[in-house]
């Protein structure tokens, strides 16, 4: 069942499967909106730019190539500054059963118990999480969109459970990663947490594949692919990460070709092409949004 909905400045198509819900929403005049979902919603922009603030966080910019994550009942302030008829902006937006979502994790941990693999996964349903240029995440919500569009199907129902199953999995990866890269409290528990965590504390170090798997205490072949698993990226990606994080906060204070030789990278050309890459913005983009505007100061 497709449900159209017009409002004064946006336009929302929802497509309905057995326990969930996914839209579409296309805004074509600048505007400011409030939403709250009572399930876990996940989002991707397909184009455009907005202004959000989550649960009442700093302003932040959601642009194309990036996904969030929302907890049930977190107030969403959205400020479109740019749409407009020629240029409008769009995202998709799929909403998921809460108990669903849970079930998937639980079912996770027996798999961690069952292999006799420390430590739980969970989602922190006290935050939200951004994922910018996760291709795994992106690519997902883009298939789990097309199995909502083909209703004639007597699969599709379960079609999109399964594909919220493989979503909610490239969610709890991306988080993994998260609770290492931005530096959450967290107790590593198992040889792959403590890699990862040294990867994390120690940006501008280069660490040989088989340094990481003695800290793992594992095989290198071992250690690679129980990692890419753990994590869903390789421990080199993972490290870029790590790396590309710490450059966005340095960024703020010193100029790029210091952030560049301060994290090890040979050449600033090197730095900022990764850094696009991970980020979809240059450097220099990311600087002169965080600086602090001098004109401000000026009486």
């Amino acid at each position: 069942m497709v449900n159209v909905t017009e409002k004064l400045i946006e336009y929302r198509m929802v497509r309905h499967s057995a326990a969930s819900e996914a839209s579409s929403y296309l805004t074509n005049h600048t505007a400011e909106v409030s939403l709250c979902f009572p399930n876990p919603i996940v989002c991707q922009m397909m184009r455009g730019h907005k202004i959000m603030r989550v649960n009442g966080s700093k302003p932040f910019d959601f642009l194309p190539g990036e996904a969030m994550l929302v907890a049930p009942g977190m107030p969403l302030e959205i400020l479109f500054p740019e749409a407009s008829p020629e240029d409008p902006t769009e995202c998709i937006c799929i909403e998921i059963d809460r108990s669903q979502v849970d079930e998937i994790v639980e079912r996770v941990n027996q798999g961690q118990k069952r292999l006799g693999l420390g430590g739980r996964f969970s989602l922190d349903w006290t935050r939200f999480a951004v994922f910018r240029k996760d291709l795994a995440i992106l690519g997902q919500m883009n298939r789990l969109m097309t199995l909502y569009r083909d209703e004639k199907s007597p699969f599709r129902d379960v079609l999109v459970d399964l594909g919220h199953e493989e979503l909610v999995l490239r969610i709890l990866q991306a988080q993994s990663r998260e609770l290492l890269v931005e530096q959450r409290t967290f107790s590593p528990t198992t040889g792959l947490d403590v890699a990862a965590e040294m990867l994390r504390d120690n940006p501008r170090k280069r660490y040989a594949i088989e340094e990481l798997a003695q800290i793992a205490c594992m095989s290198e072949a071992t250690f690679f692919r129980r990692f890419k698993a753990r994590f869903g990226v390789t421990p080199a990606k993972f490290a870029n990460d790590c790396r590309i994080h710490r450059a966005r906060a340095l960024l703020a204070t010193a100029p790029v070709a210091e952030v560049a030789f301060d994290l090890g990278f040979a050449s600033v050309e090197h730095f900022s092409r990764l850094f696009r890459q991970v980020t979809g913005e240059t450097p220099g983009g990311i600087r002169k949004r965080l600086r602090p505007d001098v004109r401000a100061y000026i009486q």
